[in-house]
């Protein structure tokens, strides 16, 4: 099984992806940041380039979208 989790270098993110990792999944993680858990394949970008998401995206199971804008102001 492969997924895709965006927002990979996020607290939450990170330990889905070393649970996915321990059961045995393919994972691809995308965030802006350069940190990420050992083991994944993890890509640097923002996942509104919808075109870079649509591409890295195939072939994925499925997808667990954690990103979020932090530049959102009240």
């Amino acid at each position: 099984m492969k997924a895709l989790v965006t927002g990979g270098s996020g607290f939450i993110a990170k330990n889905l992806v070393t649970e996915l990792l321990k059961n045995g999944w393919d994972v691809i993680s995308v965030d802006l940041l350069d940190t990420h858990v050992p083991g994944s394949d993890h890509r640097v970008f923002d996942v509104s380039d919808t075109a870079k998401l649509i591409s890295v995206s195939e072939g994925c199971d499925t997808v667990f979208h954690m990103a979020a804008n932090s530049d959102i102001r009240a």
